[in-house]
């Protein structure tokens, strides 16, 4: 305790920004799962001494990652937390799965982006969200963080593949919610009419280059910035029927996709609802 306050705040805040709180259950083969725990020694330095415990104070909740495998676990988490406390987290991530309620035979889904609306004071500095499995899901999902959702002021959302920038919508119930559209620039003009033109909001994607590198889209050196544009003599809804053939290729398919999507300056993204 006899170095400085301001060396001991940046050990303790060393310390949680390399802790992560884990909660839920891992799927690891179709009928198997595997439950994962929270770091246990994560909040050890707490319980050193009342001194510590007094200078760390709630400071740690902005620190630390907290990750859920599944909205569920999110929501089990922290739909009870009190407003003050949940507004003091900072960082999650989550996995994107819809969260589906069975009733006789009906199946009711809701995803993320009306998930969230369920932790009112929500104000993350940054929402990880990990894409799912099936492609459609995995655009709407994004599409629907983008349109709908607030809690956070950045949104990075990973795709394990390119295919959800690149699958075919044939005409059905379902057309108009899973037609894609060319990317970023239809969320950047989304995102532009929420907070504004010249808020500074920004979406931009990114390809791996190394379709055999898990999370290689994280670094700057396996990772390139991507655009979509409209072909010569192709509609918007012409543009969200057909594949992308070189997308969908074996190669192609396999590389991730990392999106940033990036709140307006001065805009208020707390979650209210």
């Amino acid at each position: 305790m006899q170095l400085p306050q301001e060396l001991r705040d940046q050990i303790y805040s060393i310390v949680f920004f390399s802790t992560r709180f884990a909660s839920g259950q891992r799927n690891i083969t179709s009928i198997t799962s595997q439950r994962i725990l929270p770091a246990p020694n994560g909040l050890a330095l707490l319980r050193t001494c009342r001194r510590v415990y007094s200078e760390i104070g709630r400071n740690w909740l902005g620190q630390v990652l907290f990750h859920f495998e599944k909205p569920v676990w999110m929501l089990d988490k922290l739909a009870n937390l009190d407003r003050e406390t949940l507004s003091s987290i900072r960082y999650m991530r989550v996995v994107g799965d819809p969260v589906m309620l069975c009733r006789d035979e009906d199946d009711v889904s809701y995803r993320l982006s009306a998930t969230l609306k369920l932790l009112p004071g929500l104000k993350l500095d940054r929402l990880t969200v990990l894409g799912t499995r099936g492609d459609k899901i995995s655009y709407q999902t994004l599409d629907w963080l983008i349109k709908h959702s607030d809690g956070w002021k950045e949104l990075y959302y990973i795709s394990h593949t390119s295919m959800p920038l690149a699958y075919s919508t044939s005409r059905g119930l379902d057309f108009d919610d899973y037609l894609r559209r060319p990317q970023p620039a239809d969320w950047q003009r989304i995102l532009e009419a929420r907070d504004g033109a010249d808020s500074g909001a920004s979406v931009k994607i990114y390809r791996s280059t190394d379709p055999d590198r898990p999370c290689s889209v994280m670094h700057t050196a396996t990772g390139t910035e991507f655009k979509q544009s409209l072909p010569p003599g192709v509609d918007a809804a012409m543009y969200g029927r057909m594949e992308d053939s070189h997308l969908m290729s074996p190669d192609e398919r396999r590389k991730e996709v990392l999106v940033v999507v990036k709140r307006g300056r001065g805009v208020d993204y707390e979650e209210k609802t």
